[in-house]
């Protein structure tokens, strides 16, 4: 969805779609050419092989923050012009949560909060309603089997009930976020009675502008009030590169 989301957004904006018509088949032709032969190139200068899988990785790090959404078009064309540099650079912030994520902690939370209830078959029926995404993320579709496997410690089905409050609650979501939606946001949003949505279009997981900071401030001086919201209709547009 945000992926996509993405190629939408550059299609209609002429800048990128100038640079980079017909991103989504890029895309695909991409993962094709990838899926034939691995692109081998070297990384801090070691060997790095390149295949779908990392390939899928990469993009989905990307999609957290707007300033890297922005790299997304040139990381693509980077596969099929096989530019090195450009993806040296992308390797970086996929290396960087590589190196910072406690698997061991990932796979305990995840096995408690999320497989009882999202298990291997609801998975697979998310993934397979993708059908334009030739390669499941082995990052995503390799959990269930291994969660079921790490701890037998379930959360209660209560755990999962959507919190009804009448306590004022601010939310933000970014419309290109690719691991909290905002139809989950929306979900969570209307057992809350007293809360404000606030939508950051072309924004990923992670964004502190100041438009979100001047909307905080608001709401912590007046949580009974909604906010004034009119710099969400300013925000910068995405940089492309």
């Amino acid at each position: 969805r945000a992926l996509f989301g993405t190629f939408k957004v550059c299609e209609e904006d002429p800048n990128c779609n100038n640079q980079y018509p017909d991103l989504k088949n890029e895309f695909l032709n991409a993962m094709e050419k990838l899926e034939a032969e691995p692109y081998e190139f070297s990384y801090n200068g070691a060997p790095w092989v390149m295949n779908v899988q990392d390939f899928l990785l990469v993009l989905h790090q990307l999609l957290y923050r707007k300033e890297t959404i922005g790299q997304i078009p040139s990381v693509i064309t980077a596969i099929t012009t096989e530019n090195e540099e450009v993806l040296r650079g992308a390797l970086g912030p996929t290396v960087a949560v590589a190196n910072l994520i406690n698997i061991a902690m990932y796979l305990s939370v995840n096995a408690y909060d999320e497989l009882p209830f999202n298990d291997e078959d609801s998975l697979m029926t998310d993934l397979e309603a993708n059908p334009e995404i030739p390669e499941v993320p082995a990052f995503f579709g390799s959990d269930p089997k291994l969660l079921q496997e790490w701890h037998p410690y379930r959360a209660e089905a209560y755990e999962n009930a959507r919190v009804v409050s009448s306590i004022p609650t601010l939310i933000f979501n970014g419309s290109l976020d690719p691991i909290t939606p905002p139809v989950n946001a929306e979900k969570a949003a209307s057992g809350l009675s007293n809360s404000y949505y606030m939508l950051f279009k072309n924004e990923g997981h992670s964004f502190f502008s100041p438009c979100f900071f001047e909307i905080s401030k608001a709401f912590l001086d007046q949580p009974e009030q909604r906010p004034d919201s009119d710099c969400l209709s300013s925000l910068p547009q995405i940089p492309w590169n």
